[in-house]
């Protein structure tokens, strides 16, 4: 997992992304920057801004997955568990097909407000059980930021402390 965090104007974004095109990584980019601020966000913000891959590489099963996770499939209703395993169901077979691949939370900070979505959990797992799977977490809020990714009670569960 690789954190990346600074005041708004040192342009993370923009490094993150020419990381990712230059590099020619494949990808997963989630921007959260227009929900900073709410303590309340949808779960349903979670769907992807970008697709960084050819979604017609994947399974018929995974590619449906991740249009569910993005939206696009508008008369079915989504329950923020079945977002969750759907998102785990695309990143075991991203895992499985590729060697290195990228999922950027921009504006990682907002997660701890994202209701139905056990974020912690959900990065532990990824962290546990998917090697090929690299998380970039980018904030422009290094305080909240760092207490969200470790907390601050070394008995609560987490799988990494900031350091």
């Amino acid at each position: 997992m690789v954190v990346f965090s600074d005041r708004p104007i040192v342009r993370k974004t923009s490094v993150v992304k020419t990381l990712l095109n230059h590099y020619g990584y494949k990808y997963i980019y989630f921007d959260l920057s227009p929900y900073m601020g709410l303590r309340a966000v949808s779960f349903r913000s979670l769907a992807p801004a970008e697709i960084g891959f050819d979604e017609e590489t994947l399974s018929g099963e995974a590619q449906l997955s991740l249009a569910l996770i993005s939206l696009k499939l508008k008369k079915i209703k989504l329950t923020s568990e079945a977002f969750q395993t759907n998102f785990l169901a695309i990143l075991r077979e991203l895992n499985n097909r590729y060697d290195r691949f990228i999922i950027v939370f921009d504006e990682a900070q907002v997660l701890a407000f994202v209701k139905g979505i056990n974020y912690k959990g959900l990065l532990q797992f990824i962290h546990n059980d998917y090697r090929n799977i690299v998380v970039i977490l980018t904030g422009s809020m290094p305080g909240l930021l760092e207490k969200i990714i470790s907390p601050a009670d070394a008995r609560e569960p987490g799988f990494a402390r900031y350091v």
